[in-house]
């Protein structure tokens, strides 16, 4: 079972628990984005912009492994499985999944930012590294997933920025 499986606590909720939770930790600049199937927070720390984002899973990926997940671990048939899955109600189990990400995004900024207040700030931003916001808009993380394979491919590491 998956941390915070079958919470009630609306993403609303939660969304002000982290807008507090960051505020203690001397964050400011806090906005919230949807758009899409993504939802996103964003703020500043030390002058620095971290961004963090929850995405709404994809419908035929979540019923794919619905399926795949009862077909290993129970001993109904393909046919008894796909017969449960056509009465299920889709968009409640995918809203149930977004609460449930949301809260397991919040105990990790919990327990990273209370760790790192016991080791100082560069311990902050290392934790939040891959979440920075580059001048170009995307996240470290974007960025590095990109560029590292590349850039072992190469032998040498490529610049930050193009051009």
């Amino acid at each position: 079972m998956s941390y915070a499986q079958g919470t009630t606590v609306p993403v609303e909720k939660t969304l002000e628990e982290i807008r507090r939770l960051l505020k203690r930790y001397n964050c400011e600049g806090f906005g919230q984005i949807e758009q899409g199937g993504r939802m996103a927070i964003q703020f500043i720390l030390d002058g620095l912009q971290y961004r963090f984002v929850v995405d709404e899973p994809l419908l035929e990926e979540w019923q794919e492994a619905y399926y795949q997940d009862r077909y290993a671990n129970t001993s109904l048939s393909s046919t008894a499985i796909r017969n449960r899955m056509a009465r299920m109600d889709w968009q409640k189990e995918i809203d149930a999944e977004v609460r449930r990400r949301w809260r397991a995004r919040l105990l990790w900024l919990k327990a990273t930012l209370e760790f790192a207040e016991s080791d100082g700030r560069d311990v902050i931003r290392q934790a939040l590294l891959s979440q920075l916001v580059l001048p170009g808009g995307g996240t470290m993380d974007d960025w590095a997933a990109k560029a590292l394979p590349e850039a072992y491919q190469r032998g040498g590491m490529p610049p930050l920025l193009p051009g």
